[in-house]
């Protein structure tokens, strides 16, 4: 799990230093990936030895706040891939958004705007 963390903290480095070379973002995904899998690897082993040892999970709260950890850990490449996904969507046009100053009881009012998605 260390290893994971440290590999996790490279891909932050990486993200907030080297944005403007032209491969930081392959570096920071490889990084941050790669320290995911190794967090995964230690929380399975650590599973497996308290299943091999006393057989009691989550019992302290070292081990609720390793728990808390680890599902923190598997989200942040969710919402990091998830971000590039969203961003590429098409916008709603100004008729949606509500700066053609298109009140509620109009026909361009999201729910029956064509570009609203």
């Amino acid at each position: 799990m260390a290893a994971g963390t440290l590999f996790v903290f490279a891909a932050l480095l990486i993200a907030k230093t080297q944005r403007k070379k032209p491969w930081w973002l392959r570096m920071h995904r490889i990084f941050g990936v790669s320290g995911i899998v190794l967090i995964f690897s230690g929380a399975a082993a650590a599973v497996m030895l308290v299943a091999l040892s006393s057989g009691e999970h989550l019992r302290t709260p070292h081990t609720w706040l390793g728990a808390l950890a680890v599902a923190a850990a598997g989200v942040t490449p969710v919402l990091g891939f998830l971000q590039f996904r969203l961003r590429a969507r098409p916008q709603p046009s100004a008729c949606c958004t509500g700066e053609a100053g298109e009140s509620p009881q109009s026909p361009c009012w999201p729910p029956f705007c064509s570009d609203f998605v």
